[in-house]
């Protein structure tokens, strides 16, 4: 599952600068509020972006 796969690279300690930490967490938190709506492909294509910043290979 994506939200996993975002939490186990946020809890490694990324690389990243605080926005991107920051804008991460922001489209983690989203993704998973969208998910628990039902609204699963803007669930998706939103932990997509936070999964690209992490630089989490989504194949």
């Amino acid at each position: 599952m994506d939200m996993k796969k975002i939490d186990d690279a946020l809890a490694a300690g990324p690389a990243l600068s605080a926005e991107q930490l920051a804008e991460v967490k922001q489209l983690r938190a989203d993704g998973e509020t969208l998910h628990n709506a039902g609204k699963h492909q803007e669930s998706v294509d939103t932990l997509a972006k936070a999964m690209a910043i992490l630089g989490i290979d989504q194949g």
